[in-house]
Protein backbone atom coordinates (compact mmCIF):
# COMPACT_ATOMS: atom_id res chain seq x y z
CA UNK A 1 0.00 0.00 0.00
CA UNK A 2 1.13 3.33 -0.64
CA UNK A 3 0.04 6.57 0.31
CA UNK A 4 1.23 10.32 -1.03
CA UNK A 5 2.67 12.32 0.95
CA UNK A 6 0.75 15.36 0.23
CA UNK A 7 1.04 19.20 1.75
CA UNK A 8 -1.67 17.40 4.06
CA UNK A 9 -0.20 14.72 6.11
CA UNK A 10 3.09 16.98 6.49
CA UNK A 11 1.40 19.96 7.37
CA UNK A 12 -0.58 18.55 9.81
CA UNK A 13 2.69 16.92 11.09
CA UNK A 14 4.37 20.44 11.12
CA UNK A 15 1.27 22.02 12.84
CA UNK A 16 2.89 20.16 16.20
CA UNK A 17 5.81 22.17 15.94
CA UNK A 18 8.32 19.67 14.15
CA UNK A 19 10.37 20.98 11.44
CA UNK A 20 10.47 19.18 8.30
CA UNK A 21 14.16 18.17 8.83
CA UNK A 22 14.09 16.66 12.25
CA UNK A 23 10.83 14.69 11.19
CA UNK A 24 13.11 13.54 8.47
CA UNK A 25 15.54 12.55 10.70
CA UNK A 26 13.51 10.93 12.79
CA UNK A 27 11.55 9.07 11.21
CA UNK A 28 14.61 7.21 9.75
CA UNK A 29 13.75 9.06 5.77
CA UNK A 30 15.29 11.25 3.11
CA UNK A 31 14.64 14.85 3.88
CA UNK A 32 13.02 15.22 0.51
CA UNK A 33 10.07 12.64 1.15
CA UNK A 34 8.87 14.53 3.86
CA UNK A 35 9.72 18.37 2.45
CA UNK A 36 8.18 17.52 -1.15
CA UNK A 37 4.89 15.65 -2.28
CA UNK A 38 5.99 11.90 -3.45
CA UNK A 39 4.86 8.70 -2.72
CA UNK A 40 5.83 6.61 0.27
CA UNK A 41 4.57 3.47 1.80
CA UNK A 42 1.66 2.81 4.42
CA UNK A 43 4.88 1.69 6.79
CA UNK A 44 7.02 5.42 5.78
CA UNK A 45 3.77 7.69 6.85
CA UNK A 46 3.13 5.95 9.95
CA UNK A 47 6.63 6.12 10.80
CA UNK A 48 6.06 9.68 10.64
CA UNK A 49 3.91 9.88 12.89
CA UNK A 50 5.70 7.68 15.66
CA UNK A 51 8.81 10.26 14.86
CA UNK A 52 6.42 12.90 15.60
CA UNK A 53 4.96 11.39 18.69
CA UNK A 54 8.68 11.24 19.59
CA UNK A 55 10.34 14.28 18.88
CA UNK A 56 6.94 16.31 20.84
CA UNK A 57 6.22 13.65 23.41
CA UNK A 58 2.21 13.68 22.80
CA UNK A 59 0.71 10.31 22.41
CA UNK A 60 -1.89 11.98 20.77
CA UNK A 61 0.11 13.88 18.13
CA UNK A 62 -2.60 12.97 15.03
CA UNK A 63 -5.51 14.30 17.30
CA UNK A 64 -3.50 17.44 18.52
CA UNK A 65 -2.22 18.09 14.65
CA UNK A 66 -5.42 17.48 13.11
CA UNK A 67 -7.46 19.84 15.09
CA UNK A 68 -5.06 22.61 13.93
CA UNK A 69 -5.56 22.20 10.61
CA UNK A 70 -6.56 25.39 8.76
CA UNK A 71 -8.46 25.66 5.24
CA UNK A 72 -5.22 27.55 3.90
CA UNK A 73 -2.91 24.79 4.90
CA UNK A 74 -4.75 22.09 3.07
CA UNK A 75 -5.52 23.38 -0.54
CA UNK A 76 -7.30 20.50 -1.79
CA UNK A 77 -8.98 19.53 1.09
CA UNK A 78 -9.84 23.46 2.14
CA UNK A 79 -10.93 24.02 -1.14
CA UNK A 80 -13.48 21.01 -0.85
CA UNK A 81 -14.92 21.66 1.98
CA UNK A 82 -15.06 25.36 1.28
CA UNK A 83 -17.04 24.86 -2.04
CA UNK A 84 -19.25 22.48 -1.50
CA UNK A 85 -22.96 23.32 -0.99
CA UNK A 86 -23.03 21.38 2.25
CA UNK A 87 -21.22 19.13 5.04
CA UNK A 88 -22.65 15.92 3.08
CA UNK A 89 -21.35 17.39 -0.69
CA UNK A 90 -18.10 17.41 0.94
CA UNK A 91 -18.12 14.55 2.66
CA UNK A 92 -19.48 12.41 -0.39
CA UNK A 93 -16.56 14.34 -2.51
CA UNK A 94 -13.75 13.54 0.31
CA UNK A 95 -15.33 9.85 -0.31
CA UNK A 96 -14.16 9.60 -3.85
CA UNK A 97 -10.42 11.43 -3.80
CA UNK A 98 -9.21 9.67 -0.56
CA UNK A 99 -8.36 6.37 -2.47
CA UNK A 100 -6.24 8.17 -4.94
CA UNK A 101 -4.11 9.33 -1.82
CA UNK A 102 -4.17 6.77 0.46
CA UNK A 103 -3.96 3.91 -2.20
CA UNK A 104 -5.92 0.10 -1.06
CA UNK A 105 -7.84 1.48 2.08
CA UNK A 106 -11.63 1.11 2.01
CA UNK A 107 -13.36 4.94 1.87
CA UNK A 108 -17.05 5.54 1.87
CA UNK A 109 -19.74 7.90 2.68
CA UNK A 110 -23.44 7.33 3.17
CA UNK A 111 -25.25 10.09 2.27
CA UNK A 112 -28.49 9.21 4.55
CA UNK A 113 -26.66 8.64 7.64
CA UNK A 114 -24.30 11.31 6.78
CA UNK A 115 -21.81 8.72 7.91
CA UNK A 116 -17.68 8.89 6.44
CA UNK A 117 -15.91 5.39 6.89
CA UNK A 118 -12.59 4.87 6.35
CA UNK A 119 -10.71 1.35 6.81
CA UNK A 120 -7.24 1.92 8.12
CA UNK A 121 -4.93 -1.08 7.19
CA UNK A 122 -4.22 -0.82 11.16
CA UNK A 123 -4.97 -0.21 14.09
CA UNK A 124 -2.34 2.72 14.26
CA UNK A 125 -4.11 5.97 15.74
CA UNK A 126 -2.10 8.86 14.65
CA UNK A 127 -2.66 9.34 10.69
CA UNK A 128 -6.37 8.14 11.61
CA UNK A 129 -6.73 10.90 14.50
CA UNK A 130 -5.15 13.22 12.08
CA UNK A 131 -7.37 12.41 9.51
CA UNK A 132 -10.62 12.97 10.95
CA UNK A 133 -9.62 15.97 13.44
CA UNK A 134 -8.83 17.97 10.44
CA UNK A 135 -11.82 16.80 8.31
CA UNK A 136 -13.78 18.10 11.75
CA UNK A 137 -12.03 20.94 12.05
CA UNK A 138 -11.76 21.90 8.75
CA UNK A 139 -15.91 21.37 8.55
CA UNK A 140 -16.26 23.33 11.52
CA UNK A 141 -14.10 26.80 10.05
CA UNK A 142 -16.07 25.89 6.83
CA UNK A 143 -19.16 26.01 8.23
CA UNK A 144 -18.35 28.55 10.64
CA UNK A 145 -20.43 26.28 13.05
CA UNK A 146 -19.94 24.39 15.99
CA UNK A 147 -20.40 21.05 14.22
CA UNK A 148 -19.45 17.92 16.19
CA UNK A 149 -19.74 14.21 15.04
CA UNK A 150 -22.74 12.22 16.37
CA UNK A 151 -20.85 9.24 16.79
CA UNK A 152 -16.48 8.34 16.71
CA UNK A 153 -15.61 4.84 15.87
CA UNK A 154 -11.63 4.20 16.19
CA UNK A 155 -10.01 0.99 15.29
CA UNK A 156 -7.10 2.03 17.57
CA UNK A 157 -6.79 0.92 21.32
CA UNK A 158 -8.05 3.85 23.65
CA UNK A 159 -5.14 6.42 24.59
CA UNK A 160 -4.92 6.82 28.25
CA UNK A 161 -6.71 9.66 28.48
CA UNK A 162 -9.89 10.19 26.40
CA UNK A 163 -10.56 13.32 27.43
CA UNK A 164 -8.97 15.36 24.38
CA UNK A 165 -10.80 13.26 22.24
CA UNK A 166 -14.25 14.00 23.86
CA UNK A 167 -13.63 17.44 24.33
CA UNK A 168 -12.26 18.12 20.29
CA UNK A 169 -15.02 15.55 18.64
CA UNK A 170 -18.03 16.59 21.19
CA UNK A 171 -18.71 12.66 21.85
CA UNK A 172 -16.72 9.96 23.34
CA UNK A 173 -14.99 8.35 20.71
CA UNK A 174 -15.56 4.41 20.77
CA UNK A 175 -12.34 2.21 20.72
CA UNK A 176 -11.29 -0.64 18.67
CA UNK A 177 -14.17 -0.54 16.40
CA UNK A 178 -14.69 -3.09 13.72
Amino acid sequence: MTVHTSTALVTMVLNAGVSAEELARAAGLEPEVVATPTMITYAEGVRIWHAAERITGDPIIGLTAGARCRPDQIPVLGTLFGHCANLADALRRLARLMPTVIRGAPVSFDPDACAFWYESPSSTRHGVDAMFAAIVQLARQCAEAPISPREVQLQSAPPGRPEPYERFFGVRPRWRAE
